[in-house]
């Protein structure tokens, strides 16, 4: 049970991670619509 919270948790941050080293360099002149797509 606590496991699980914490894995979900790691996979989130790393998502996120992942995305916004990923959307910040191509997307970064259009950052504003892509933040606003992702959120």
């Amino acid at each position: 049970m606590k496991n699980d919270p914490h894995k979900k948790n790691q996979a989130d941050s790393r998502c996120i991670h992942n995305t916004g080293e990923l959307l910040e360099p191509k997307p970064f002149d259009k950052g504003d619509t892509s933040v606003m797509t992702l959120v």
